[in-house]
């Protein structure tokens, strides 16, 4: 969510500026039968890209995006799967109100975000790069183009539009009045109502409920999957944080914020020499010897986890208490949370187990070895075998005399499911934690007596 204006001067012959338009002009031009292809060509006028013979000549041509006549399923994901489109300043300045204060959603270390609205009343995200500021190279630009251009999947934010538009202005240079360049970049986002992750963070007891959390969790795991295994070359996004997770009108998670991101070829690590992502979100290896994996994302969503669990300051108690202490205390405020929705012992139990699972897995996603931490791949496998789970749980509620589960899975029917006191709860020690073979030669007794269950938990933490 950035742009950038450069201003370069010349003192060369002055030439007339190019034929300026005011924005009802340009709506006017909108709303004409040939309006999109005449505002290209007025576009282009009043646009000389410098980049075009260097890498900007993929880039598509200057045109404006209407999704808002498609209503049906297959019409919206037609739309949604468009190419981003080029749009010029003047537009911008008009879906936000001339970037008003009002209208700003939030700020970063390139530019700010503002909150558009289009004359369709269809809201965007305009990120716009700081004027005059050379932290943000042309090349720069691209790079986060071009990462957002080819990604397309529901837990990534989609890029809608584009300005890279150069025009000239008079300018003071010296004493003399002269035109110079100008150029004022911008990236245009799906807009997400719910804001940033971060702003709904708290700890257990309060907040968002358990279901509203595990679905950030699992579209936050099922984004970073696609990343990692869905496209050609991996891709690591290497700056996932709470800020980086938006969440749209039903609270579903899009990571953002590709600027940093990069493809990888099948090597599985890399030394770096660039600064990458955030203190508090970077493993043990990247910050002592400046190895890139895909583990390193894996860290960060585990940071992540912890804090969508347990809060904000999840991730501190967890450094500054005893492993088990942490463990014992989160699970059982979560325990009581859950105790005031559910009355009967099986979802209750069912419920505590996901959380329990959860805390786990982001725990062995920080494990100081990135070889102990598990794949996303294996993440995902985990979690959809604790909604199976649920769902039997659901389905015995139902009726009784059906069978809790089928033995395809693993999971044979509890002759007596656990309530908070039938089993004492013993989590994992440091040295097993998560999912990992250690956990699963110390617990997996307890959770057969518990639950009547074998095989539930797999060793995940072996790379596949």
């Amino acid at each position: 969510n950035n742009s950038e204006c450069e201003s370069q001067v010349s003192t060369d012959s002055v030439e007339s500026p190019p034929q300026d338009y005011s924005d009802d002009s340009v709506l006017s031009l909108l709303n004409s039968p040939d309006g999109a292809s005449l505002l290209s060509e007025e576009a282009a006028k009043l646009t000389v890209d410098p980049l075009l013979s260097g890498g900007y000549d993929h880039i598509p041509q200057a045109g404006y995006l209407d999704c808002s006549t498609h209503t049906t399923t297959g019409e919206r994901s037609h739309c949604e799967a468009m190419e981003p489109i080029s749009l010029t300043m003047i537009l911008l300045q008009k879906f936000t109100n001339n970037f008003s204060e009002e209208r700003l959603l939030g700020q970063g270390a390139y530019g700010k975000v503002y909150r558009g609205v289009r004359h369709d009343g269809q809201e965007i995200a305009v990120k716009l790069l700081y004027d005059n500021m050379q932290t943000v190279s042309d090349e720069q630009f691209l790079h986060e183009f071009q990462n957002l251009i080819m990604l397309k999947h529901p837990n990534i934010v989609r890029l809608v539009g584009y300005c890279y538009d150069t025009q000239r202005q008079h300018m003071d240079f010296q004493g003399r009045i002269v035109f110079g360049e100008t150029t004022q970049k911008a990236l245009c986002f799906e807009y997400m109502p719910k804001g940033s992750l971060r702003k709904h963070l708290s700890d257990e007891c309060k907040g968002l409920d358990w279901q509203a959390r595990y679905k950030i969790i699992k579209g936050s795991c099922e984004g970073l999957k696609y990343l990692h295994k869905g496209l050609e070359k991996p891709f690591y996004h290497l700056d996932l944080k709470p800020d980086n997770i938006l969440l749209d009108e039903n609270m579903a998670p899009k990571l953002a914020d590709f600027g940093l991101s990069k493809f990888y070829s099948e090597e599985p690590t890399k030394v770096t020499k660039g600064a990458v992502g955030t203190i508090g979100y970077m493993p043990h290896e990247y910050l002592f010897g400046n190895v890139v994996s895909n583990k390193l994302d894996i860290f960060s969503l585990g940071v992540v986890m912890i804090k969508i669990i347990a809060g904000p300051s999840g991730h501190t108690r967890h450094a500054e208490m005893h492993y088990q202490e942490f463990f014992d205390l989160v699970l059982g405020n979560w325990r009581k949370r859950l105790k005031e929705i559910w009355s009967s012992p099986e979802p209750l139990e069912a419920q505590c187990r996901q959380v329990k699972i959860c805390t786990e897995i982001a725990l062995s996603c920080m494990e100081i070895d990135r070889h102990k931490r598990p794949s996303i791949v294996d993440i995902l496998h985990e979690l959809n075998r604790t909604e199976i789970f649920i769902g039997k749980v659901t389905y015995y509620e139902q009726d009784p005399s059906l069978p809790l589960a089928s033995t395809s899975n693993g999971v044979q029917p509890a002759a007596s499911p656990p309530s908070s006191t039938s089993s004492p709860s013993r989590s994992p020690t440091p040295s097993a934690i998560a999912i990992g073979s250690d956990f699963l030669a110390q617990d997996r007794d307890e959770i057969n007596i518990a639950w009547g269950a074998k095989d539930q938990f797999p060793e995940i933490c072996k790379e596949r």
